[in-house]
């Protein structure tokens, strides 16, 4: 059975009011104003204020808005030659105001404050510079811990235009070498695109780029010859700058949106880029505008209702809509009537024009045809468990209980539900479907129907993946069930993990002449959770890099030399198995 938790109508009549108006925004620093590149800037802006982070040739492996899994990128990727250890300068006169360093993410980032009201981050480095990189291990070895998030007091560390504050590296989820770099507002933390500073200094003449169009029939209220709520058009360039379809767009009835797959390209690289600005145009009269100059990251996750969030999990592809779902807080939209959708009621031929332009002002259009055609919409079917986005809502069955809170859903839906049995420690419950995303993290209560082992620590919450796979989603045991917050829909079941971490020395015997121990450290199941090391009993900072599960500690003057020691390392995965490693050696 279903609950709607709406004791007091009016009152969360008025929350949900509240949500969909709120808006993160920029401080006064900031107004719309319209330039060659963009229809939202800084006021008063000028080039000069920045300089580029590196003294090498200005290329970039991603730009700022560009399309990624659950998230929009926050900076630019400017590429390092690829190699690591390349120096980074300050842009400008400032202080370091937090250093942040983590096995994941941006690794070893550092963030500089300036006095004109930005920030400047750099993530991804190999190391700082001194005195920043001294600072950080002090740090490190009085709190025992490789992760680092601290603020520093203005004026602390000051820096100085064109002085080095790092160098480059691959640290973190990077997956190749280069320098994440951001410009944010220091007030409201929001990020702005550093190209509106930089784009005169990267050569850059080639326009977007449109690969298809797509229509969308808005469910019980428009529809589509094609028969799907669907419909895609490839396109081709009939000029320089031009596009058009490859055939005939299906005729459509009724309410519908639109969408389309572009990317942008730049001069010397065969990367593909985001597009900043799209327009779309009926009749001539624009009806639809998306700018990703800037955005809040407690917004990022809309994403998935900016894009075509179930073509990308089937695809791999990002479509663009030029619709708002019901839900959708981006403040991404400058112009945007009628939430972005169209009413085909005449027979007639209705005339679109897409115009999409990059930071550099190039421009590219496609201009494309729809034909209204009078046709029966179809209802959709009225499922039982309607979940309405304005309400909190909450689903209890013997073996579950999931909460919903307001701000989670794109739009409503008729939640869908079923239970399987399974020969492992709970049944499998599928919860909805993977392509409807989720805002933020839901509560989820699931019963373990085989509760057998003595340590209930052992126990968590597994997904299923597109390969079939079940896959480590955390979670805590409590009466007989697993208790955990998930970010997804999709299939889950409860599963162990009683096998401890796997520890392997790296050429161990030639560690003191390399002044230098490397441990590969591996979990199969639910991960590395911690890790602790100590040198004849006094923690030693061992640095890890997940993408090659490798522990490293680099002897430093802390180590007394000439001695016998004895090296231990405990890891720990997350479910609390531990393993040991016990290693004697002479320096």
């Amino acid at each position: 059975m279903i609950f709607i938790l709406s004791p007091k109508l009016f009152f969360y009549y008025l929350l949900a009011s509240l949500f969909l108006n709120t808006q993160v925004g920029f401080s006064q620093t900031f107004k719309k104003i319209l330039t060659n590149t963009s229809y939202i800037e800084v006021s008063g802006i000028n080039p000069n204020d920045f300089d580029l982070p590196m003294h090498i040739p200005a290329l970039l492996s991603g730009n700022f808005g560009e399309l990624r899994n659950n998230h929009f990128h926050s900076g630019l990727d400017f590429k390092t030659q690829g190699g690591i250890g390349r120096p980074v300068y300050a842009p400008a006169d400032g202080w370091v105001s937090r250093i942040r360093i983590s096995a994941y993410g941006f690794g070893y980032a550092l963030y500089v404050d300036h006095p004109n009201g930005f920030t400047t981050v750099y993530g991804h480095l190999s190391r700082y510079s001194l005195p920043i990189d001294s600072y950080a291990k002090e740090l490190q070895y009085k709190n025992e811990q490789f992760e680092l998030d601290t603020i520093i007091k203005r004026g602390k560390i000051p820096v100085k235009r064109g002085q080095i504050i790092a160098y480059s590296g691959n640290s973190g989820g990077s997956v190749a070498p280069h320098l994440h770099f951001e410009i944010r507002d220091t007030k409201t933390e929001e990020t702005i695109d550093p190209l509106i500073w930089f784009s005169n200094r990267l050569r850059d003449n080639i326009a977007p780029r449109c690969q298809l169009i797509a229509m969308y029939a808005l469910e019980d209220e428009g529809v589509m010859s094609s028969g799907a709520n669907r419909a895609t058009i490839s396109t081709t360039e009939k000029a320089k700058g031009t596009w058009s379809l490859i055939g005939k767009a299906p005729t459509a009835w009724g309410k519908i949106g639109l969408g389309l797959k572009a990317y942008d390209y730049m001069n010397q690289t065969s990367n593909t880029y985001g597009v900043c600005l799209i327009r779309l145009f009926l009749e001539n009269e624009e009806i639809f505008r998306q700018d990703l100059s800037h955005f809040s990251f407690a917004q990022t996750r809309y994403i998935n209702s900016l894009t075509d969030y179930e073509a990308w999990l089937k695809n791999d592809i990002f479509i663009m809509k030029s619709f708002l779902d019901p839900g959708n807080k981006l403040n991404v939209y400058p112009l945007i009537k009628n939430r972005g959708y169209i009413n085909i009621d005449e027979e007639k031929i209705y005339h679109f024009r897409y115009e999409l332009r990059d930071r550099a002002g190039n421009i590219s259009e496609i201009r494309f045809d729809i034909q209204g055609k009078k046709q029966a919409i179809p209802k959709a079917r009225q499922g039982n468990n309607p979940m309405n986005l304005w309400f909190p809502n909450h689903f209890i069955r013997k073996d579950i209980e999931l909460s919903i809170p307001i701000g989670t859903l794109c739009k409503n839906i008729d939640f869908k539900y079923e239970q399987e049995s399974s020969s492992g420690y709970s049944d499998i419950y599928k919860l909805h479907n993977i392509y409807t995303p989720l805002y933020q993290a839901i509560p989820v209560l699931i019963r373990i129907q085989k509760d057998i082992l003595p340590n209930k620590k052992s126990y968590y919450l597994a997904k299923q993946d597109k390969y079939g796979h079940y896959k480590y989603s955390g979670g805590t045991y409590s009466k007989g069930m697993i208790q955990a917050n998930i970010r997804e829909f999709g299939n889950y079941t409860v599963m162990a993990d009683t096998v401890s971490p796997k520890i392997t020395g790296i050429n161990l015997e030639n560690a003191v002449k390399n002044r230098l121990f490397r441990i590969r450290i591996y979990d199969y199941l639910s991960g590395i959770q911690s890790w602790r090391g100590t040198i004849d009993g006094v923690w030693v900072l061992f640095e890890y890099d997940y993408k090659t599960a490798t522990l490293t500690y680099k002897f430093d003057n802390r180590l007394t030399k000439e001695k016998n020691h004895k090296l231990i390392l405990n890891v720990k995965d997350a479910c609390g198995n531990e393993n040991c490693l016990e290693y004697q050696f002479y320096y």
